[in-house]
């Protein structure tokens, strides 16, 4: 008798994981995260930012994972946190230039994809990476080269790319 090949079509979890990125989810992912992050600059309130941009990822995440809610909180609370130490300025000195932009992006970054962090670990193998892609969109997106308003498209393109990643490698059944 033969032993099993486990490397056959059926047996093989890689033969069952998209490979190619679904474009229709990271536009929708970038295009959430910059028309929260356009809105959230117009009300004016940089604590506001956080809690809108979590609103309008949410509206996407919602078609994926169940219990997607409190997406909306943990990215509230991790910006205000994040935007909370920066304006303290204890971390932080405000006259480092440009490199307080790009570290204080790091810690927004880091904050909030902390809190997020919680939620996709019970959503998706693989979370851990969340932590590195959202400090580093948030640190290039804040240095400032691209302006003020594509500051949610750089996010939401670095943050697009491993949200569609990390759906390829589900923990559970994550759809509602």
């Amino acid at each position: 008798m033969e032993p099993e090949n486990i490397f056959q079509p059926e047996n093989d979890i890689s033969a069952k994981v998209r490979t190619t990125i679904d474009w229709t989810l990271w536009a929708q992912w970038l295009l959430a995260t910059t028309v929260g992050w356009i809105i959230g600059l117009a009300s004016g309130g940089e604590l506001g930012i956080g809690l809108i941009i979590g609103f309008t990822q949410w509206l996407v995440l919602r078609r994926y994972v169940s219990q997607a809610g409190w997406w909306i909180l943990v990215t509230a609370l991790g910006w205000g946190i994040g935007w909370s130490i920066i304006v303290s300025g204890f971390i932080i000195p405000a006259d480092l230039g440009l490199s307080s932009s790009v570290f204080s992006g790091a810690l927004l970054g880091l904050t909030v994809g902390l809190g997020q962090w919680f939620l996709l670990r019970r959503w998706v193998n693989f979370a851990s990476m969340w932590l590195l892609l959202s400090l580093s969109g948030w640190a290039i997106a804040l240095a400032g080269f691209l302006g003020s308003t594509l500051v949610g498209a750089v996010v939401g393109a670095v943050t697009g790319f491993a949200f569609d990643f990390l759906l390829r490698f589900p923990r559970q059944n994550v759809n509602n």
